[in-house]
């Protein structure tokens, strides 16, 4: 699967279940990547599930505080701090 190729995500959907309890993003660790993965996960996420992306540069913090302000108001969206990493979760209220 390539995560900068949106034409994988297709092939991917073809194969997987129509929504997830978790999705945890430990690909190719770049802001570019990362979100082509969160566009994604947006509609694939179950009420209540989590979309998690882990070990972001803490250099990418202010790209994820701008992706976590545009984040639908149907999530609930937290950035925080892990050993020299930052994580950022997202989970879906509504």
């Amino acid at each position: 699967m390539d995560q900068t190729d949106l034409g994988s995500f297709s092939n991917l959907d073809r194969m997987v279940p129509s929504e997830f309890d978790l999705i945890i993003d430990d690909g190719l660790h770049s802001p570019h990547a990362n979100i082509i993965t969160l566009t994604y996960a947006l509609r694939k996420i179950k009420v209540g599930g989590w979309f998690v992306v882990e070990d972001i540069a803490l250099e990418a913090l202010s790209v994820w505080k701008v992706v976590a302000a545009i984040m639908p108001q149907s999530y609930e969206v937290h950035i925080f701090m892990a050993t020299k990493t930052l994580v950022f979760a997202a989970q879906r209220l509504a």
